[in-house]
């Protein structure tokens, strides 16, 4: 079976109900500063957003091996692809 997770909100959603024994740091700020996107200031509000894209474009260099093997074991499946509109970027 393979996972697919589509787009920065939903890695967001779906990373925040896995309990890694996260210790990667970047990831756990990557899911906190997509989540806040719907609050906070406007003024800034497409900065953060642009900021949130390129943390969420760069997970799969941010994921140890034990992440990986972690979200395959929640999700109880072989294989994640993460994917941005449809495009696979990552795949574990």
């Amino acid at each position: 079976m393979k996972k697919v997770i589509d787009g920065h909100i939903a890695f967001a959603t779906e990373m925040s109900l896995v309990t890694l024994s996260i210790t990667n740091i970047r990831i756990v700020a990557i899911i906190k500063l997509v989540q806040g996107l719907s609050g906070g200031c406007g003024c800034n509000r497409k900065a953060r957003e642009i900021s949130a894209l390129n943390g969420f474009r760069s997970v799969c260099a941010l994921l140890t091996e034990l992440d990986k093997q972690e979200i395959k074991a929640h999700f109880n499946c072989e294989s994640v692809e993460i994917s941005e509109s449809g495009a696979v970027f990552c795949s574990f």
